[in-house]
């Protein structure tokens, strides 16, 4: 009797595994078929374990591949790449779908900005330590929409020079004319 049960227990035992075998071999399978590897975020970190590039979303919810700034052997201090401000070279796509691309400077200061602004309409901007100096595209101004078409090359701050086209509507017509603007007004420099 002994020998039945023991008998019994053994194909029960081989029967469950060969289902967990089967099953096993299944998922691995089923993983390779789609040749897919999902994350939520990948990190490249340098010889010392610190984080130098980020795949995934930061905390503005963009989905982002961000490079921090190159840091000397003696720093230790991790740099936080889901502050935008820590990005020195980023790329990716904003949370409600417009692409870009940017660069920022030692300071933290935009230096470059390539981006498809609302509407999916492009925009350059330029800037150094006081931030944007030059930008370049869709002029968006205070109501955006699908149907606005004024262009300019403006250089900040303070709006102190412009040219460009906008569009005007007037006795039943829709036309386009050029502008351009200087603000002779002094200001400081930094």
């Amino acid at each position: 009797m002994k020998r039945a049960y023991l008998i019994l227990a053994a194909i029960a035992a081989g029967f469950l595994s060969g289902i967990l075998g089967a099953q096993l071999v299944h998922r691995l399978e089923q993983g390779a078929q789609t040749g897919a590897i999902r994350a939520r975020r990948f990190e490249l970190t340098d010889e010392r374990g610190r984080t130098i590039a980020v795949w995934g979303t930061d905390s503005q919810g963009s989905a982002v591949l961000a490079f921090s700034k190159p840091r000397g052997k003696d720093d230790q201090a991790a740099v936080d790449l889901d502050d935008p401000r820590n990005q020195r070279a980023s790329m990716g796509v904003r949370p409600w779908g417009s692409p870009w691309i940017g660069f920022m400077g030692s300071d933290a200061q935009p230096r470059l900005e390539i981006s498809l602004r609302q509407y999916e309409k492009p925009l350059l901007v330029l800037g150094d330590q006081s931030g944007g100096r030059v930008s370049l595209g869709i002029d968006e101004g205070d109501a955006p929409g699908p149907a606005t078409d004024d262009w300019s090359l403006t250089f900040h701050p303070e709006y102190r020079a412009a040219i460009g086209m906008v569009k005007l509507h007037g006795k039943g017509q829709k036309r386009l004319t050029g502008f351009w603007s200087i603000n002779n007004e002094p200001m400081k420099f930094h």
